[in-house]
């Protein structure tokens, strides 16, 4: 989904395009092992400063290990950072401004804490529900089945858009630092978690509904 079609262009290039017009990066890298996802980032003018190891490109890699890995390649370059963003490449919905908000949040907690992009469930979670096996809707949790909505607290969920830390962080053993983060609350217009046709189609049409607005 990385490189598929998103209004017309590459998935991958709204978040580059995010990256690059927030002027906050000294070096922007698409971490990758394909040769079809580096050409393309080659394209949009971000050619990779290397390639992915066979060994981190697996889905059941952890996405922290793959950027402390990324991290001490660039040190083994002679580069140094005091701050990185993981921005997400299947999200198609990040503005610039974002991540200079981000990083605003980072640094005026003098980089104590990883900033993570985050969106309010809609709803409490303690009155969610599945379906069993025989069809029928269970409560998650039956305690909170007739409480109030404002009774319950507001929780969150990670949007999938971005992440900002220090690159000591990646260094801790466990990465002890991702346990406690400030939270990045984006409004939920500019929020996609995009894993089938449906979540495509809906990201979408938030996508064009801000060009409207913004027209």
């Amino acid at each position: 989904k990385n490189v598929r079609l998103f209004c017309g262009a590459p998935m991958l290039s709204y978040g580059l395009n995010a990256a690059s017009q927030s002027g906050l990066y000294a070096e922007i890298h698409v971490s990758t092992d394909s040769d079809d996802i580096a050409a393309l980032a080659a394209d949009l003018g971000h050619a990779p400063a290397f390639r992915r190891t066979a060994g981190l490109a697996g889905n059941d890699v952890p996405l922290l290990e793959v950027l402390r890995w990324v991290v001490r390649q660039f040190t083994e370059r002679g580069q140094s950072f005091d701050e990185v963003c993981l921005i997400y490449a299947a999200a198609p919905l990040i503005e610039a401004a974002a991540l200079v908000d981000g990083h605003e949040k980072f640094a005026a907690h003098g980089g104590a804490h990883p900033v993570i992009t985050v969106g309010r469930f809609p709803t409490p979670v303690e009155r969610a529900m599945r379906i069993d096996d025989g069809g029928l809707l269970r409560w998650l949790a039956p305690a909170h089945r007739f409480a109030q909505s404002q009774d319950l607290s507001t929780t969150y969920f990670d949007t999938g858009a971005f992440l900002i830390m220090a690159p000591a962080h990646l260094e801790e053993e466990g990465f002890p630092a991702f346990e406690a983060m400030l939270p990045m609350v984006l409004p939920l217009d500019k929020v996609a978690d995009i894993n089938d046709a449906e979540d495509l189609a809906l990201a979408e049409a938030l996508y064009r509904g801000r060009l409207t607005r913004d027209a």
